[in-house]
C-alpha cells in the first residue's frame, strides 16, 4: 500500500492520462547460478539440472586399433621412423562394428587390440598402466573443435559437404584422438578425476572409473597436419581440455554402440578435467608452456590437496604433482594460503615428461620427427627480437632455442599410435 500505483488516471475526464512506473526485478545469487549453470552447459547433460537426475554418457562408437595404410612404402615397415608417416598413418583407428563383440578387461583394456599402456614385447620391465585401460573421447571436445580455428584438420578434401553434421559423421568413423570410445552427453566441465560408470539397466558388469585428463601429444599434430609446438591442435586440446580421458576398467565387460554409462560415483566435484588441466599444464611461463610442461602456480594447500586424490592417474599426472610437491617442500614455502610454485626447471628430465607421453593406443618410436618445427624457434626469435635489450629475455629465448634444438636431436621415445 506504500507503492504508489503504476497506473494512475488522472481526474480530469478530458484528458486520460497512464503513467507507468518502471518495476525492478531483484536478481538473486540462485537466480544467477541457474542461469549461468543453463548457459554453460550448451548440448551437453547438466547434472546439477536435477540433483536426482545423475550424469549420464552415450557410447556412439568403439574403436580398436587399425591396419597401417601402405605399410610397404616405409622404409621399415616394422619400426617406422614418425617423420615419415602420413597424417592417416598416425594413431590409425577402425571402428569397430555394431555386431561386434568389444571387451574390455581391467588393467589391459580392450581385448585382442594392445595400445601402448601395454609394453610387454618390446619392455618386458615396463608395467602396465592400469590407469589407461581405456581412452575416451567427448563429442563435445570434436565439436568445440570444429568451432575453432583447427575446424579445417577435419574437413575432407573430396567430400562436397563440409557441414559441421557431416564432419561429425567422418570423425565417428574415423577419429583423430586414438581413443577406443566416443561418447556424447557431457564436456571437460563435468566430468571429475574419481567420477565412476555404469552401464544403466545392467546390460554390462563393466565399470570405468576416470583417472586422469589426456595430456595430448605431438602425434594429435602429426594426425592433423598441424605445427609442433605452441601453434598445433595438441597444445589447443590440452589448453581447453579437449583431449578425452583415460580410465581404469574396474569390473571388466562388454561396450557396445547406444550404452548408457550413468556416473554412480562422483567423489571429487571439483577436479574436474578442465579445472585440473587449466592448474596444471596451462599458468606456467612461456618455457613451461612451448614444452607443456607441468607447472603449479596456485597454493600449496592446493596441490596438497590434489596430491591426496588416491583415484588421480600417475603418468604425466600424479608423478608431476609429486614432483612439483616435492620441490616446493624442500624450498621451505608451503605456510601460507598464498604461496605457489611455479617449475621453471629446464631439466632433461622434464623435457622428456612430454615427449615420453604413452597415450593410450600409442607405440613407441625410437627417433624424434625432422620436421622443421615447430613454432618454438619461431617463439624463441619472436623473444629475442623483443627483447633483445633485456639480458633475462635473451637468456629465456636461448633456453627455448635449445629445447628446441633437442626435440629433433635427442632419442627419447615419442608416442605414434600408427602400429
Amino acid at each position: 500500500s506504500t507503492l504508489p500505483n503504476p497506473f494512475y488516471v488522472s481526474r480530469n475526464k478530458k484528458i486520460i492520462t497512464l503513467i507507468m512506473y518502471p518495476l525492478k526485478l531483484r536478481v538473486t545469487p540462485s537466480m544467477r547460478r541457474t542461469s549461468s549453470s543453463s548457459s554453460a552447459s550448451g548440448s551437453a547433460t547438466n547434472e546439477s539440472s536435477s540433483e536426482d537426475t545423475p550424469l549420464t554418457l552415450t557410447v556412439l562408437g568403439r574403436y580398436a586399433r587399425g591396419e597401417l595404410p601402405r605399410k610397404s612404402e616405409l622404409s621399415d615397415p616394422n619400426n617406422p621412423n614418425i617423420g615419415e608417416l602420413a597424417r592417416d598413418q598416425t594413431m590409425v583407428r577402425r571402428r569397430i562394428k555394431p555386431e561386434e563383440k568389444a571387451e574390455f578387461v581391467p588393467g589391459r583394456g580392450l581385448v585382442g587390440s594392445e595400445f601402448a599402456h601395454i609394453d610387454e614385447e618390446e619392455d618386458p620391465e615396463r608395467p602396465v598402466h592400469e590407469e589407461r585401460a581405456i581412452l575416451v573421447q567427448n563429442l563435445a571436445s570434436y565439436e568445440a573443435l570444429l568451432q575453432s580455428e583447427f575446424r579445417h584438420c577435419f574437413e575432407q578434401p573430396n567430400d562436397g559437404s563440409q557441414s559441421t553434421s557431416s564432419l561429425i559423421d567422418a570423425i565417428l568413423d574415423d577419429p583423430s584422438f586414438g581413443e577406443q570410445a566416443i561418447v556424447k552427453g557431457a564436456d571437460s566441465s563435468q566430468l571429475s578425476v574419481g567420477d565412476i560408470f555404469e552401464v544403466e539397466g545392467g546390460l554390462s558388469q563393466i565399470k570405468i572409473e576416470l583417472s586422469s585428463p589426456r595430456h595430448t601429444c605431438y602425434s594429435v599434430d602429426q594426425r592433423c597436419g598441424t605445427p609442433y609446438g605452441m601453434a598445433g591442435i595438441h597444445r589447443y586440446a590440452l589448453t581447453h581440455s579437449l583431449g578425452g580421458w583415460f580410465g581404469r576398467i574396474l569390473v571388466g565387460g562388454e561396450l557396445r554402440d547406444g550404452m548408457r554409462l550413468v556416473r554412480t560415483a562422483h567423489p571429487h566435484p571439483k577436479w574436474t578435467l578442465e579445472y585440473l588441466s587449466t592448474a596444471l599444464y596451462c599458468e606456467g611461463d612461456r618455457f613451461d608452456m612451448v614444452r607443456s610442461a607441468a607447472s603449479w602456480n596456485r597454493s600449496i594447500e592446493e596441490l596438497q590437496e590434489l596430491s591426496m586424490i588416491k583415484q588421480l592417474g600417475y603418468d604425466e599426472w600424479g608423478e608431476e604433482v609429486t614432483r612439483l610437491l616435492n620441490k616446493t617442500e624442500r624450498g621451505g614455502d608451503s605456510s601460507s594460503d598464498s604461496s605457489s610454485v611455479s617449475d621453471t626447471d629446464s631439466s632433461t628430465s622434464d623435457t622428456d615428461s612430454e615427449d615420453d607421453d604413452d597415450e593410450n593406443g600409442d607405440e613407441w618410436v625410437q627417433e624424434q620427427p625432422k620436421k622443421s618445427d615447430m613454432d618454438m624457434s619461431q617463439q624463441a626469435t619472436e623473444t629475442e627480437t623483443n627483447g633483445a635489450a633485456d639480458e633475462g629475455t635473451n637468456t629465456e629465448a636461448q633456453e627455448i632455442m635449445k629445447c628446441s634444438e633437442n626435440f629433433h636431436t635427442s632419442t627419447i621415445s615419442l608416442c605414434t599410435g600408427s602400429f
